[in-house]
């Protein structure tokens, strides 16, 4: 804001008039608005507007400015103006922060903080870095970047902006103290999994009545040979040559994870679910629960076990149980639709207890009848094949031709039960005969697309019974994310209790995971977790390095503006700025502050004053970091709260504060000591002088420095405005 004058010339005598202008920001760049038109001013009518003034911003916010006229230069010792050399603007420090900040403010949503300053960290004992927060750093790289405790070292911390929003130097982080805190970790796994049991329920009013339990299995790789845990078995990820663990999983009909637990690798599916019983009622109680699980897990004894528990279930089958309904199945009557390529039919036992439940798709029957033809095809083409060769005299040794007939049917094992082949002899040359079994197609044919349910439910409601089994695909959604997005596979540890470990990590990155989808819910949002993460990992935090005309530099550190799209999602609100001040980064010695609109700097290049108009800006600023000053001292740049920090040494250079009193810092020029002065009333530390801009500097500084704030509120992660990331400014020091 300042004053523009406007000369005219009227009965041949020049006269001037002047107007209060401000510049604002519109979609095509930075413009000047004029406020109001104050007319001819006498010497003391100008003075009087040269004085500071009180102004206000959109959210009602009071400061003062200064004001210039536009063609005078500001008193050269003027401790409310900075001038900046433009030639020597430079940009350090990137990092990522956008989702490492989303996976902090889930983290603090689910009370995982408190969960694990309460349970990890210990009063009595004194650690350079709290336990909690280096948990919180492991879960949020499962969610945001999964990779290994010596990555998370080398490579993925150092280049985020967790050391801002955690308060872990990057030189504080290594392999070993990862290791440790997994080690801390595990003995808590019962409670923190009842702590977010809890959560589900008072964020979404989660219920966990019906259950779905599944089995996964996460190959290792390495010879493990001190964990007994890890065995060869059956390998859902292909790698029958690397030992794994099975791992159980129980989730609620919305994915929320209830529990999970882990069994030796070679242990097979139907074995597991009366140790899940026992572990569900130990944790959880005793409850009339409904399990739904596939034919995996289905045996006589595992469900003669929950019926003597009181629990009811629906479950699959195996396809083979369906010879049993084959008249239900082929009759027309009696079938009930539940979704246009969807009917069901109701079958009940002779004893009462039970009741099936025939389902038919007609998606499914042709996926399956189109598979079947495929195969058969191939089949039929493989046998004329050899059969020409055997007639040919080609192939005249009956075990070759044996052997070939064998592979064959084996590289087509879905239709070989539907042939009958022969090697048979004929006038003393050999001949393969092959011919369709038509009744066994025909039965093929019949139960393509349909499969079997099997429940203790009332049988009252089909559609609802199939419903509810459909629902199981949230539980292998949730295997998709634990292998897929969080990359629970593989495992690198060799020793049982850091393998387990790292099986809690990746279900507390399932739980970040889970929040963050039925956010996204709650918004109406079409993007996955895995989208709005890469959506928000385009947001980084940066170093703003001004150089001054006296040959020191302020440092600001600024957060990228989010783009409309990312203000779209669940933690961002439309033409609000990003999160206020995090309490505690005073406590950690830096600036708290907040960037107000107007703010403008003087930039020097080549003698010359030029007005940075700071409309065009990167965001908000996390924090800053102590500069040596002129004299060899260390400027404590402690301020207020809401307090910016723009100090050092030297002749009273200052940035004053949004909202407050701002903080002088003198250094005696030969001592090199540092002391501070709170002045009466410094609200705002920056005056435009200049508006004619010298050659060869852009229009829209601002834009290109990024030293300016979007205004108010704009990245509010969660709705949750406790929590913020500061928006500290920087600090001059020796340039």
């Amino acid at each position: 804001m300042f004053l523009r004058s406007h000369g005219r010339s009227k009965d041949g005598k020049p006269h001037t008039y002047w107007s209060l202008v401000e510049t604002v920001r519109t979609a095509d760049g930075p413009r000047q608005r004029r406020l109001c038109y104050l007319g001819e001013l006498n010497d003391s009518g100008q003075a009087r507007w040269l004085k500071t003034i009180e102004v206000f911003n959109e959210q009602g916010e009071s400061r003062q400015l200064k004001l210039f006229p536009c063609e005078v230069e500001p008193p050269e010792n003027d401790p409310n103006v900075v001038r900046v050399r433009l030639d020597q603007v430079r940009l350090e420090r990137t990092r990522r922060f956008g989702e490492c900040f989303l996976g902090l403010e889930l983290w603090k949503r689910l009370e995982l903080d408190r969960f694990c300053e309460s349970w990890l960290d210990r009063a009595e004992e004194s650690v350079e870095v709290p336990w909690s927060r280096i948990a919180a750093l492991l879960a949020i790289n499962r969610l945001c970047a999964p990779g290994s405790e010596l990555a998370i070292e080398q490579r993925w911390y150092p280049a985020t902006a967790l050391d801002d929003l955690l308060g872990i130097p990057a030189g504080k982080v290594n392999d070993t103290r990862l290791y440790r805190c997994l080690d801390r970790l595990l003995p808590h796994k019962t409670k923190l999994e009842r702590h977010l049991r809890q959560r589900y329920g008072e964020l979404f009013a989660a219920e966990f009545e019906v259950l779905r339990y599944d089995l996964t299995s996460s190959y290792v790789e390495g010879a493990a040979e001190k964990d007994p845990l890890l065995q060869r078995g059956y390998s859902r990820d292909h790698r029958p040559d690397c030992k794994q663990v099975v791992i159980a999983l129980i989730v609620n009909v919305e994915g929320f994870p209830l529990s999970y637990e882990t069994f030796d690798g070679d242990r097979s599916d139907v074995t597991t679910l009366e140790a899940v019983l026992r572990m569900v009622e130990r944790k959880y109680g005793r409850a009339r629960r409904v399990w739904v699980f596939d034919r995996g897990i289905v045996s006589e004894e595992n469900l003669a076990a929950l019926r003597k528990r009181g629990g009811q279930y629906l479950v699959g089958t195996r396809r083979s149980k369906l010879k049993q309904f084959e008249r239900q199945l082929l009759e027309t009557g009696g079938w009930e639709q539940v979704r246009p390529e969807v009917e069901v039919k109701l079958v009940p036992t002779p004893q009462g207890e039970e009741t099936y439940v025939l389902c038919r798709s007609t998606a499914r029957q042709q996926k399956e009848r189109a598979i079947r033809s495929r195969f058969s095809a191939g089949l039929e083409k493989a046998l004329r094949a050899l059969a020409q060769r055997v007639a040919q005299g080609r192939l005249k040794d009956r075990h070759k031709i044996e052997r070939r007939l064998g592979s064959i049917l084996a590289r087509h094992p879905q239709v070989a039960d539907l042939y009958e082949v022969q090697v048979n002899e004929s006038g003393g040359a050999l001949q393969v005969d092959w011919k369709p079994l038509e009744q066994r197609q025909s039965w093929q044919e019949a139960r393509e697309g349909a499969y079997l349910l099997r429940t203790n439910l009332p049988a009252s409601q089909p559609e609802r019974l199939w419903t509810s089994y459909m629902q199981l695909t949230e539980a292998e959604a949730a295997f998709r994310a634990l292998k897929s997005e969080l990359s629970i596979r593989p495992i690198f540890h060799q020793l049982e209790h850091r393998a387990k470990a790292h099986i809690l990590v990746a279900f507390l990155g399932y739980a970040l995971w889970v929040t963050l989808k039925h956010l996204l819910l709650r918004k109406r949002s079409e993007l996955s977790p895995a989208q709005a993460l890469a959506l928000l990992s385009m947001l980084h935090s940066a170093d703003i390095i001004l150089p001054t005309t006296d040959g020191r530099e302020i440092r600001l550190r600024r957060i990228t503006t989010p783009t409309p799209e990312q203000q779209f999602l669940p933690g961002v609100r439309n033409g609000e700025a990003l999160l206020a001040v995090d309490a505690d980064l005073a406590d950690r010695g830096a600036a708290k502050s907040s960037v107000v609109d107007d703010r403008r700097f003087l930039a020097g290049g080549d003698g010359h004053c030029q007005r940075i108009d700071p409309q065009d800006a990167l965001g908000a600023a996390p924090r800053g970091h102590r500069r040596q000053g002129a004299g060899g001292g260390e400027a404590d740049h402690v301020l207020g709260e809401r307090h910016a920090g723009v100090v050092g040494h030297g002749p009273a250079v200052i940035a004053a504060a949004h909202g407050g009193h701002g903080d002088v810092y003198h250094a005696g020029a030969l001592e090199g000591r540092a002391h501070r002065e709170r002045p009466g009333d410094l609200s705002h530390a920056v005056a435009a002088v200049d508006e004619q801009r010298p050659a060869g500097v852009p229009d829209h500084a601002g834009a290109a420095l990024g030293v300016h704030a979007p205004p108010a509120e704009l990245l509010h992660v969660l709705g949750n405005a406790q929590h913020a990331v500061g928006v500290h400014a920087g600090e001059v020091g020796d340039g």
